[in-house]
C-alpha cells in the first residue's frame, strides 16, 4: 500500500516537473519574441526649403520646390 503511494506522489512530482518546464520555456520565448517586435525608429532631417522634418528616404510633402 505505501509503495502505490509512494508511486503515485513520483508520477504526481514528475508531471508537476515538467509544467514547470513547459511554463519557463514558453515565458523565455515570449520574452525573446517581444523584444524582436520593437519599431526600429527612423532619423529624420529638416527640409532646407520649406522646414518640415522628413526620413531620410525619398518621399514627396507636397509642397513645390522641395526635394522631398
Amino acid at each position: 500500500m505505501i509503495l502505490k503511494i509512494l508511486v503515485l506522489l513520483l508520477i504526481v512530482g514528475a508531471v508537476w516537473c515538467g509544467f514547470k518546464a513547459i511554463g519557463r520555456r514558453n515565458m523565455k520565448k515570449q520574452t525573446e519574441d517581444a523584444r524582436n517586435d520593437r519599431i526600429e525608429g527612423e532619423d529624420m532631417t529638416a527640409c532646407d526649403e520649406c522646414g518640415t522634418y522628413v526620413t531620410a528616404k525619398p518621399s514627396n510633402c507636397g509642397r513645390e520646390r522641395c526635394p522631398y
